[in-house]
């Protein structure tokens, strides 16, 4: 039992050492195995890969020089003959001279795209169209002559995939290809939903991996097998946690390492029953209203950003977690939950660097980030704060402008 126990305990700090490997393995294969988007993507590559192939086969300098040659002489004597035509160049010469142009692609197509031929002969067609010198009509026929060519000739025809494809199959096919494609992503998503809790089970301060797996070992299988409801619930409650971290980081610095203290209170408020947890917020928020620095939706989205990149930013020791921000200890078997946050706001000279340290650049970098938020909540909160005053009268509004900034 004991040499089980050391091998998941070494499997424990294997995972949590590169849990950022498993996130972003875990990621690619959600996006590109289980929704089935690699597929298409992969298929897409495929062909690409054939058509380069065929165009580089048997091209030569000489060839390319020769082939741009004939090209560009060609569609420089449509060009001249435009400009002879001046303002008898019609629409319908124009769409023309493009069917030539699309002859000449056809004919030499390693030469670069004749886009700035194109665009003179469209300058002068329309300048004689601005002019009054053609109708509308004689526009759209030539037009739509342009384009049955490119549908016949070049069979440039539009997308008629799903069209053809619901009237071979009908609405039933498409109701159970949607069924066949969500059962395909439930089943695929099992795998990668057990490597996510068990990156979970292995985080710092956790049980462990066997532990947890002991402790319920129905609840676990049940995990697993409805994963679409425990994602976020197992093995323990990943929204409301990051919603607490963020609560904490709404007061003092925002981009850094949490201490053990707040670690512990932001599990222990997560895994309080939903009366609890909602009770701990709104005592929270009635004591530190003054306190906040920014916004719950800023907070939570700054939260994410550093959980991102945390793994790059290297591991707070444990004396530097114990004085970030100075903060004083908290005892977890007498935690204060209506007083809980005051020591955030404790800054002293003895706090812990504002930014955890990646290089010399990335704490200016955090603090742009933060800057540019704040200035984003800053204008959504001046137009919340104008349309709330625009029932006052004119004479009125400047003194309530003065009073909030004094407030």
């Amino acid at each position: 039992m004991k040499k089980i126990e050391h091998v998941f305990d070494r499997m424990d700090q294997f995972i949590d050492d590169f849990s950022w490997v498993f996130y972003v393995l875990v990621g690619c294969l959600w996006v590109f195995w289980a929704t089935q988007a690699g597929g298409p993507l992969y298929n897409g590559m495929r062909q690409e890969m054939a058509r380069e192939r065929v165009y580089q086969a048997g091209r030569t300098m000489e060839s390319d020089r020769r082939d741009n040659m004939l090209y560009h002489t060609a569609a420089g004597k449509l060009i001249d003959r435009a400009h002879k035509l001046g303002r008898k160049y019609s629409p319908k010469q124009y769409f023309a001279d493009l069917k030539e142009i699309d002859k000449l692609e056809r004919r030499y197509p390693r030469v670069a795209f004749a886009q700035s031929e194109i665009t003179d002969l469209q300058e002068l067609s329309w300048a004689n169209s601005r002019m009054g010198l053609f109708t509308e009509n004689e526009i759209i026929k030539a037009r739509e002559d342009y384009k049955h060519y490119r549908e016949d000739v070049l069979h440039e025809v539009p997308d008629r995939a799903m069209e053809n494809w619901m009237k071979a199959h009908g609405w039933l096919g498409l109701i159970l290809a949607i069924l066949k494609w969500v059962l395909i992503f439930f089943f695929r998503s099992m795998p990668l939903a057990l490597i996510l809790y068990l990156m979970r089970m292995a985080a710092i301060g956790r049980k462990g991996i066997l532990a947890t797996i002991l402790a319920d070992k129905l609840r676990f299988a049940a995990a697993i097998i409805a994963w679409p409801y425990f994602i976020s619930r197992y093995p323990h409650n990943v929204v409301r946690e990051i919603v607490v971290e963020a609560e904490l980081r709404r007061i003092g610095k925002v981009f850094r390492f949490l201490s053990r203290e707040e670690k512990a209170i932001v599990r222990e408020v997560a895994a309080r029953d939903t009366r609890s947890y909602s009770d701990w917020r709104f005592r929270f928020h009635t004591r530190h209203a003054t306190s906040f620095e920014r916004t719950l939706i800023v907070s939570i989205f700054l939260t994410l950003t550093f959980m991102v990149l945390a793994p790059f930013l290297g591991k707070a020791s444990g004396e530097e977690m114990e004085r970030q921000r100075g903060s004083p200890h908290v005892a977890m078997c007498a935690v204060d939950w209506q007083n809980l946050g005051q020591h955030s706001a404790n800054d002293n000279s003895n706090s812990a660097p504002d930014y955890p340290t990646l290089s010399a650049n990335f704490p200016l970098i955090l603090h742009e980030l933060v800057s540019w938020f704040e200035k984003i909540e800053q204008k959504v909160q001046g137009l919340i704060l104008i349309k709330a005053v625009e029932h006052i009268p004119i004479s009125l509004r400047l003194f309530g402008a003065v009073t909030a900034v004094i407030k």
